[in-house]
């Protein structure tokens, strides 16, 4: 009887004991699991700033792509126009040169004989209409490149490489970029972490910004440059076709007419197209630099209130 009780007794402790030890192993569970869940909850919100960083590089990246292509374009067309223009320069200033040497040449010869040189009034007007011609090819052929540059104008709007074009693609990509970096701040301090981890996302923040503030930079040069370019190209070609008209018109035009009619008014006519279209080479330089400039003033008052003024300082103008 006492042993029949004693058995008993045991298999009541080991129940016990059995129903105590699962109570406590699952109290540890339930810690586990919530050190579990909160882990898990970081590693989540560690990984969203991971996935923003993405974002934001790739946005970056095509904002130096666009860059690169943007450089490309402008400076291809620059290639091979310094040297169609140098050979320009070079036919027309021959033939101007060859009619010049004649017209002194006639006019030295006949000095002192006027009615021998009214008797050959040809040779004296073959200088005259040597520099006309001259004036007629090199308009002709700065005309033919104002066309070109024209059509090259047309085939970059068309691609995307336009002024108002490209503009709008950098201010859509910063503005995206902008984007990105709030909510990855957001996300950064919304999350539960130690001092050092915290100072190792404002750092990786300073390090997207400054990459976005350079990029944007690098546009802002290049886009002031690209302007700059299109209006001395531009302002080039008007000059050039401005000295060729009044040169030959009144200037050679005027000389011969008054050759043949035997009418010095009409040939000091003349001497004032020729004056004209001098003083016009002349004043070119300061033209093409001084429209360059105001162009270039006037594109980064523009982009101050586009991109910014963080993005697009003042110390760089300069530069461009």
């Amino acid at each position: 009887m006492k042993t029949s009780k004693k058995f008993l007794l045991a298999l009541l402790a080991t129940s016990l004991l059995q129903q105590a030890i699962p109570a406590a192993v699952l109290a540890d569970d339930a810690v586990l699991r919530e050190g579990a869940q909160v882990t898990h909850s970081v590693d989540t919100a560690r990984s969203s700033v991971e996935q923003i960083d993405e974002q934001i590089l790739k946005k970056e990246v095509s904002l130096l792509r666009l860059n690169t292509n943007f450089r490309t374009h402008y400076m291809k067309p620059e290639r091979n126009r310094k040297r169609r223009l140098k050979v320009f320069d070079l036919i027309g200033g021959g033939i101007a040169n060859a009619g010049d040497i004649t017209l002194i040449d006639q006019f030295r010869r006949y000095q002192n004989k006027p009615t021998e040189g009214l008797a050959h009034k040809g040779r004296l007007q073959s200088g005259a209409i040597t520099v006309l011609v001259a004036y007629l090819t090199m308009g002709s052929l700065y005309a033919g490149e104002g066309v070109w540059d024209l059509y090259t104008d047309y085939r970059g709007k068309k691609e995307g490489f336009g002024a108002k074009s490209i503009l709008k693609q950098a201010t859509a990509l910063k503005t995206e970029i902008d984007a990105l970096l709030e909510s990855r701040k957001q996300a950064a301090e919304g999350l539960s972490v130690g001092a050092a981890q915290r100072e190792v996302f404002s750092a990786e923040d300073k390090v997207l910004r400054d990459s976005r503030d350079l990029a944007l930079l690098e546009f802002c040069r290049l886009y002031i440059d690209s302007r700059k370019r299109h209006t001395a190209r531009d302002m080039t070609t008007i000059g050039t076709l401005a000295v060729c008209a009044t040169g030959a018109f009144p200037g050679a035009y005027g000389v011969i007419n008054g050759l043949k009619n035997v009418n010095l008014k009409q040939v000091g006519g003349g001497g004032i197209g020729f004056l004209i279209s001098g003083s016009t080479l002349t004043a070119a330089p300061f033209l093409i630099h001084g429209s360059a400039a105001v162009t270039g003033k006037f594109s980064h008052d523009k982009l101050r209130k586009t991109i910014g003024d963080q993005q697009c300082k003042d110390d760089f103008r300069s530069c461009c």
